[in-house]
């Protein structure tokens, strides 16, 4: 998930990669989306709880030295997560940037939180929360 906010306060969606993929291709993914993206990018990685948690964040950072990176845990469950970037949404504060992601993207939006896929929505929630809470202009977030 890759937000921008503009200069009016508008955010955004200029990109979603998504996919199921091996760890290995995964990796991948996320260094050459980091490097597509460029340094002057922020990236935020969920940390999941737990010492395997840790290990993994603690190496995705490691694989993304030069780039602006943190690792965090989550607080809260998805949908409380979520009412914050959902209150921009319904206000029209948010914009999708036209992509091949888009129909996929808002399938899994409208479905929210009954649909069976929550992972896009909670990645635009913690990218909304990292940009609100900073200076940065432009937000990645790997989830």
């Amino acid at each position: 998930m890759k937000l921008g906010r503009g200069r009016d306060g508008t955010f955004y969606i200029a990109d979603v990669r998504r996919d199921r993929v091996s760890a290995g291709k995964l990796e991948r993914m996320i260094v050459n989306t980091a490097q597509e993206d460029g340094e002057d990018v922020r990236i935020s990685l969920p940390q999941d709880p737990g010492g395997a948690g840790k290990f993994q964040a603690r190496y995705l950072v490691g694989q993304l030295a030069g780039f602006i990176v943190r690792a965090t845990p989550e607080t809260g469950d998805k949908e409380t997560r979520a009412l914050p970037v959902s209150a921009q949404a319904e206000a029209g504060n948010i914009v999708l940037v036209e992509g091949p992601w888009n129909d996929a993207f808002l399938d899994e939006v409208s479905s929210f939180p009954g649909g069976s896929f929550k992972d896009q929505v909670d990645a635009l929630s913690r990218a909304f929360e990292e940009i609100t809470k900073s200076s940065y202009g432009m937000m990645s977030v790997i989830d």
